[in-house]
C-alpha cells in the first residue's frame, strides 16, 4: 500500500494502537461525526377524527391543544404540524382506497404497487449518510401488530423488516450494556488518555511522510482535537440512560396485549437515542390494511376492530356526540399518548443546553387523513433538529406534495445537498416555511 493510500485505521497499527483499542476509537469518531441530531419516524392507520384533531390556532401555545392531541401538550413549544400536505403521487394515481395502500408512501414520496414502496425511504437515506459518515448504529426497525407492511424501505422493492417482539429489542439493544457512571467516567478518561497518547505519536511521524501525507496526518490530529474537547464535555451517563422496565412473559399475538405492546416499542424507541444505541428508528404500529384484528377493550370499546370503528366515523363529523365519534377520538388520543411516552423521555434526558428531544427530529403521520383520503396527511414534527425548525406553530402548506416535506426533513439531519425525494417532478422543498 502506498502513503498516499494510508487510512486512518493503518496509521493507527502504524503507531502501536491495537486492534482492541480501534473499535473504541472508532465509536467515538462516530459519535463526533454523526453530531447530535438523531431521527424518529412513526406511523399508524385509519386516520385521524379531524374535528377533534385540528388545533384553533397557528399558535399552538397559545391555547389549549385540541382533544386528540392533548397528551402532547407539555411539548406544544416543541411541535410543528404542517397543514395539507398531500401524498400528491397516490392522488396522481386516483386509487379509490388509497388510505389502504398509503404506508409506503409516507418516507419515499412514490407511489406504492401493490403495498411495495418504489424506492428509499428517508430513515434509510439519513442512516446510510450516517453510516458513510463512521455512524455504527445501523437503522432500526420497530413495530407493533404490523403484518407484513412497512413504511421503511432499502431500496425499491426491497423492505425493511421491522421488530416487533420488544424482548428481543430489549436484548439486542441492552443487554449487558449498563455501567455505573463512576465505570463510564473510568472510560472516558481512558479514551481522552488514547487519544492523547495518538496525537503525541502522529505529530512524530508526521516529519517522516512527505507533503501529501502530511495533510492526511494533520486531518487525523484535527479529528483527534475535536473528539478530545467532545470528551471533555461529555456528561457522565445518567439514570436516565437505564434500560426501561418491561412487562414480562406478554404473548404479542394476543390483541389484548397489542396497548402493551405498543407502550413497550416507545420506551424502548425513546430510551434507545438517549443511551446512543441508536440513531435512527422507524416505528410501524399498525398495519396498512385497515388493522381489522385490532380492538380497544382496555379504553372501554370492546367491538368492533379499528377499521369499523374509523368508517363509522367518516360519516359522523358534525356530530361530535355520536358514539362512533367518541370512540374514534378516544382510540386517536390513545396513539397519540403512546407517541408522548417517548417524547418525555426524550425531553427528560439533560443535552447542552437542552435536551434529546431538542437535538432530535421526531416525525408522526398516519396513512390516510379520514375515508382512506390521501390529502392533508396528520404530519407533526416534534423537536427542532437541532435548531432548524421553528416549533411551536402550525403552518399552512398550501397543498404541497410529501415529497418537499421529506426533502426538507432530510435537510434538517444535514443532507442539505438532496433536492428532491421520491419521484423526480416533485423535487424541491419547503424550507423556507419551517425553518427557524
Amino acid at each position: 500500500m502506498s502513503r498516499s493510500q494510508l487510512s486512518r485505521r493503518t496509521f493507527l497499527q502504524a503507531l502501536g494502537v491495537g486492534a482492541g483499542m480501534l473499535p473504541l476509537l472508532e465509536s467515538e469518531t462516530a459519535f463526533a461525526a454523526g453530531a447530535a441530531k438523531r431521527m424518529i419516524l412513526v406511523n399508524w392507520g385509519n386516520g385521524v377524527f379531524t374535528p377533534n384533531y385540528t388545533p384553533k390556532s397557528a399558535d399552538l401555545t397559545a391555547m389549549p391543544l385540541p382533544p386528540i392531541l392533548s397528551p402532547l401538550q407539555p411539548f406544544a413549544a416543541k411541535m410543528l404540524i404542517p397543514q395539507n400536505v398531500h401524498l400528491q403521487t397516490m392522488v396522481d394515481a386516483n386509487n379509490a382506497f388509497g388510505g389502504h395502500f398509503a404506508m409506503p408512501c409516507l418516507w419515499t414520496g412514490t407511489n406504492p404497487v401493490s403495498f411495495i414502496g418504489q424506492g428509499p425511504s428517508i430513515d434509510q437515506t439519513v442512516s446510510d449518510a450516517l453510516a458513510k459518515q463512521g455512524v455504527t448504529t445501523p437503522l432500526l426497525n420497530l413495530g407493533a401488530r404490523n403484518g407484513s407492511s412497512s413504511s421503511s424501505w432499502k431500496a425499491q422493492g426491497v423492505r425493511n423488516t421491522a421488530n416487533t417482539n420488544p424482548y428481543d429489542v430489549f436484548t439486542k439493544l441492552f443487554a449487558g450494556a449498563t455501567l455505573p457512571p463512576a465505570t463510564v467516567s473510568n472510560l472516558i478518561e481512558q479514551d481522552k488518555s488514547i487519544l492523547d497518547l495518538v496525537g503525541r505519536q502522529l505529530t512524530a511521524f508526521t516529519s517522516r511522510l512527505g507533503m501529501a501525507d502530511q495533510m492526511k496526518v494533520q486531518a487525523h490530529l484535527d479529528s483527534i482535537r475535536a473528539l478530545e474537547m467532545e470528551l471533555s464535555s461529555k456528561p457522565v451517563v445518567s439514570s436516565s440512560c437505564t434500560p426501561p422496565m418491561l412487562t414480562p412473559n406478554l404473548n404479542f399475538k394476543t390483541v389484548s396485549n397489542f396497548p402493551a405492546q405498543v407502550d413497550m416499542v416507545m420506551r424502548l424507541a425513546g430510551t434507545a437515542i438517549v443511551c446512543g444505541v441508536a440513531n435512527v428508528i422507524n416505528i410501524d404500529l399498525t398495519n396498512d390494511g385497515g388493522s381489522n384484528d385490532i380492538t380497544f377493550p382496555t379504553l372501554n370499546i370492546p367491538s368492533p376492530d379499528f377499521h369499523a370503528i374509523a368508517h363509522a366515523s367518516d360519516a359522523t363529523t358534525k356530530n361530535l356526540t355520536d358514539p362512533n365519534s367518541i370512540n374514534k377520538t378516544t382510540i386517536d388520543t390513545w396513539f397519540y399518548k403512546q407517541l408522548a411516552t417517548m417524547l418525555g423521555i426524550l425531553d427528560g434526558f439533560a443535552e447542552g443546553a437542552g435536551t434529546a428531544l431538542d437535538n432530535t427530529l421526531v416525525v408522526a403521520a398516519n396513512d390516510m387523513s379520514t375515508s382512506h383520503s390521501v390529502r392533508s396527511i396528520p404530519y407533526v414534527i416534534f423537536g427542532s433538529a437541532g435548531g432548524f425548525f421553528k416549533t411551536g406553530r402550525m403552518v399552512d402548506t398550501k397543498g404541497v406534495p410529501n415529497n418537499k416535506l421529506l426533502t426538507t426533513l432530510v435537510h434538517a439531519m444535514g443532507l442539505t445537498t438532496v433536492t428532491g425525494i421520491g419521484v423526480p417532478q416533485y423535487a424541491g422543498d419547503i424550507d423556507s416555511l419551517l425553518i427557524a
